[in-house]
C-alpha cells in the first residue's frame, strides 16, 4: 500500500477518499498513532497497512483513543494448509497473531467512528510468510462506549520490535 503512487494514480484522488496522515516506520517501534481525528465529522476511515513481522511472538491490538475497555472481537483466521480457527476476544480489538518474524502483513481496516452508535471496525489481513506458507485473518470488532467521540487511533504490539523498519499505515477519510 504506497498512498504516494498506485499504478500511475495517487491514491488521495480516489473514490472520494483523502489521506489523513501516513506513517512510516524506520526503526522498530511497539506503537503506532493516528491523532487529531472527529469521528463526527469525518464519516468513516479506512486504513492500509503494511506490516513487516518483528518478533514471531508479537499479537497486536486496536485501540480506539487508547481505550483497553468496552471492546470485543471475533475473528476468523485460515491458513495455506487448510486449518482454521474462529473465536473472541472479550476486552480487545485483536487485529493480527504471532506469525514468523519476517513475514508480511497487508492489512486494511474500515471504522464507523460516529458517536451515538456502537463503533464498529472489519479488518481484514493477509500474511505472506514466504516458505512457511500465508494466511488470512478476518476480524469484526466492537468499541461498545456510544458516547465518546474518535480522536485517536492506536496500533500496538506487545513487544519493542511489533513494528520494524520498512512497514507503513495510511489513514483516509471517506467524506
Amino acid at each position: 500500500y504506497d498512498a504516494r503512487n498506485a499504478d500511475g494514480v495517487t491514491l488521495t484522488d480516489l473514490g472520494g477518499m483523502t489521506l489523513v496522515e501516513s506513517k512510516y516506520v524506520s526503526a522498530n517501534t511497539q506503537i503506532i498513532t493516528f491523532t487529531n481525528l472527529n469521528g463526527n465529522r469525518d464519516g468513516f476511515y479506512t486504513l492500509f497497512v503494511k506490516r513487516l513481522q518483528g518478533s514471531s511472538s508479537t499479537s497486536y491490538e486496536l485501540r480506539p483513543n487508547g481505550s483497553t475497555s468496552n471492546l470485543e472481537s471475533r475473528y476468523h483466521l485460515v491458513s495455506s494448509t487448510g486449518t482454521h480457527s474462529v473465536g473472541t476476544y472479550a476486552s480487545v480489538i485483536s487485529w493480527g497473531s504471532p506469525i514468523s518474524s519476517g513475514s508480511v502483513g497487508h492489512m486494511q481496516v474500515t471504522i464507523s467512528p460516529a458517536t451515538r452508535r456502537v463503533r464498529v471496525f472489519d479488518l481484514e489481513t493477509v500474511y505472506d510468510a514466504g516458505v512457511n506458507g500465508y494466511a488470512k485473518l478476518d476480524v469484526i470488532g466492537r468499541w461498545n462506549d456510544s458516547n465518546t467521540n474518535l480522536t485517536s487511533l492506536e496500533l500496538r504490539g506487545n513487544q519493542t520490535d511489533s513494528f520494524v523498519s520498512g512497514s507503513e499505515f495510511h489513514l483516509y477519510k471517506l467524506r
